[in-house]
C-alpha cells in the first residue's frame, strides 16, 4: 500500500485537506512552466510535465476520496444530531 493510499484512509481535518489543496495548486503552477518550456523546445521540462500530471492525478484521486469521505461524516454527524 502507497503512502497516498494510507493517507486517503484515515480522516482528515480540514486544515489538512486545505493543505492538500495548497500542494495541488503549487504543482499545478509548477506544471505550468514546464509546459511553457516544453513548448519553446526543452525536451527534459516535458519529462517533467508529464512525471508531474502521473503525480497530479494520483494526490487529486486522494483530495476527492478525502473529501467524499469528510463529506459523508459530516452527513452522518448531522443525521444522529437530530
Amino acid at each position: 500500500m502507497t503512502d497516498e493510499q494510507k493517507e486517503a484512509q484515515r480522516e482528515l481535518t480540514d486544515s489538512e485537506l486545505l493543505a492538500q489543496w495548497s500542494e495541488i495548486k503549487k504543482n499545478v503552477e509548477d506544471l505550468e512552466l514546464d509546459i511553457v518550456k516544453n513548448v519553446r523546445g526543452v525536451a527534459s521540462a516535458g519529462i517533467r510535465a508529464r512525471k508531474v500530471l502521473r503525480d497530479l492525478r494520483t494526490k487529486l484521486t486522494v483530495f476527492v476520496r478525502n473529501t467524499i469521505k469528510r463529506d459523508k461524516s459530516k452527513k452522518a454527524e448531522k443525521k444522529a444530531a437530530k
